[in-house]
């Protein structure tokens, strides 16, 4: 007998070599979900399948085939409510005793989501995550507006400082061109005193 422990979702296709060859596979279902899948025996090899699904500690039964058909899709579906270890038991079997029997595969698939039917799993499953992702966006957009002024305060006080850099050049500018034409001015003035002194003019 082999114990598989699998995740929530399978899909698996397994090969039961002889009649009397088991196989049971455990599943831990989340609270509130809904269960869905097949069963599909391959055709032509003198082999059927007992498929039981019992919890693993009520032993409460949730799904039985006693003889499942060759080469077509089983589908079983069924709820549970609480949290919980649920075992699937495959049972392969001779079709007919006085034929002889041939490996057979198995293929199944398994699935188990969050139950969107009921308006409380909807709201955790749907609307949180949406209202997280939406609080998630408006403090992204929150930080985006808040580096921005903090970005334009900057700015402002840079034009300020440049302003400011600005008018002091101007201011020196000016001061300096006034000095260089008095300064220009008195050695024109010297230069005429001289000259009217040496009666050059």
């Amino acid at each position: 007998m082999f114990f598989l422990f699998l995740s929530c979702i399978l899909a698996e296709i397994f090969v039961f070599q002889r009649p009397g060859d088991t196989i049971t596979i455990k599943f831990t279902l989340d609270p509130e979900n809904i269960n869905t899948g097949f069963f599909n025996p391959e055709v032509g090899h003198n082999m059927k399948f007992k498929v039981k699904i019992a919890s693993k500690d009520d032993k409460r039964i949730l799904y039985l085939n006693d003889s499942l058909p060759e080469g077509k899709e089983t589908h079983f579906s069924f709820n549970n409510t609480d949290s919980q270890d649920i075992l699937l038991h495959i049972l392969s079997m001779a079709a007919d005793e006085k034929t002889p029997t041939s490996p057979s595969e198995f293929q199944m698939k398994f699935e188990s989501t969050a139950d969107t039917f009921n308006t409380k799993v909807s709201k955790e499953v749907q609307y949180k995550p949406a209202i997280n992702a939406l609080n998630h966006l408006l403090a992204k957009l929150n930080n985006i507006t808040t580096t921005t002024k903090e970005v334009y305060n900057k700015s402002g006080d840079l034009r300020n400082e440049q302003k400011k850099m600005l008018s002091f050049v101007l201011g020196f500018s000016i001061i300096s061109l006034f000095a260089f034409a008095v300064l220009n001015f008195f050695k024109l003035y010297l230069m005429k005193s001289y000259l009217n002194e040496k009666k050059y003019l």
